[in-house]
């Protein structure tokens, strides 16, 4: 009898077990995707393959295990506007978006990703500065002491190095043209 007793309690231990195994391998899972998701956006700078499986996890299932999984997705949106922004050349348009993911951050999810986007900005603003104080006009050198994980940032000041040259050009053009014009005998 007591050998009865001990089995039918051991299967009972074992299906309670197994019970509990299920039901948080689920959660595992998804915590598992979710940590990968996240590298996407912040180690791959991948915002668009990260945003698309984020929201896979916008379910109930999900909401219950990741409360903030609406606030990291629409984070994650934003990021993806500041690199949208930045491949654009649109440094005022990135810094709005930045201020809204300053404004939907509430833990430091996302803390890679932004340091990576702020860097570009912070290092146009400060190349900017330095080429709108130059008076030698030679801004390569300027742009080269600095690292920009978008190029289009990098061509945006290139554009003034070109715009300024070019202006100097046309000066330096109009004041080689003679003053007499082709119908005028020259004595």
């Amino acid at each position: 009898m007591n050998k009865k007793i001990i089995t039918i309690l051991t299967g009972i231990i074992v299906l309670v077990g197994a019970f509990f195994f299920y039901q948080h391998s689920g959660k595992n899972d998804l915590k598992a995707e979710h940590t990968k998701y996240l590298a996407l956006i912040n180690d791959n700078h991948d915002f668009d393959g990260g945003i698309k499986r984020l929201e896979t996890l916008d379910t109930d299932e999900g909401q219950e295990i990741f409360k903030n999984i609406k606030t990291e997705i629409k984070i994650a949106k934003e990021l993806k506007n500041i690199d949208t922004s930045l491949d654009n050349k649109d440094v005022d348009a990135a810094k709005k978006s930045l201020e809204k993911v300053d404004t939907l951050t509430v833990d430091n999810t996302f803390d890679k990703a932004i340091e990576w986007l702020k860097e570009d900005i912070t290092n146009y603003d400060k190349a900017k500065k330095e080429i709108d104080e130059d008076k030698s006009g030679n801004i390569s050198s300027i742009i080269d002491k600095y690292k920009f994980n978008h190029s289009a940032l990098k061509a945006k000041l290139s554009e003034k190095d070109n715009s300024t040259s070019s202006s100097s050009s046309n000066s330096l053009s109009n004041n080689n043209q003679s003053s007499i014009s082709d119908s005028e005998n020259i004595p």
